[in-house]
């Protein structure tokens, strides 16, 4: 029987079918649905770490934040900064940016696929680079 962990060696087919009405859909959901019925929350989470990392890395520009959602991630940023910093697959901070940026499903679908996402290697973007992320190209609606 496969394991939550073998599921992030194997080439996955990202399922986007639970997106909004105008397209989008949060990281936290893409990972969730990506990997099946047999998942845990650890899995998710790493799944979704690798996803925010790689977005980060190559400055994915279409990440989107609802007003509210902003102002509960800053209220978070300035309670502890490791929110925007700390993206490790074991570091609950990845759900707490997850659960909250929506990405368009279909764009960022092709997006992966140009650029090579691959869900077995693990990403890292420099702390520098995270930082002008979220504030130049996330946009907040």
């Amino acid at each position: 029987m496969e394991t939550d962990t073998e599921k992030l060696t194997e080439t996955l087919t990202l399922n986007t079918s639970r997106q909004d009405e105008d397209g989008y859909i949060t990281l936290w959901r893409l990972a969730e649905d990506s990997l099946g019925y047999v998942r845990s929350a650890q899995t998710i989470r790493e799944l979704a770490s690798r996803l925010l990392n790689f977005l980060c890395k190559h400055r994915y520009p279409y990440v989107l934040v609802v007003g509210h959602d902003a102002d509960f991630l800053d209220e978070q940023a300035e309670r502890d900064e490791a929110a925007f910093f700390n993206w490790s697959g074991d570091s609950d901070k990845v759900d707490l940016i997850a659960q909250y940026i929506k990405v368009p499903a279909e764009p960022l679908a092709r997006f992966l696929k140009e650029k090579g996402f691959n869900a077995a290697e693990s990403y890292s973007a420099r702390r520098a680079t995270r930082q002008e992320w979220f504030k130049d190209d996330w946009k907040v609606e």
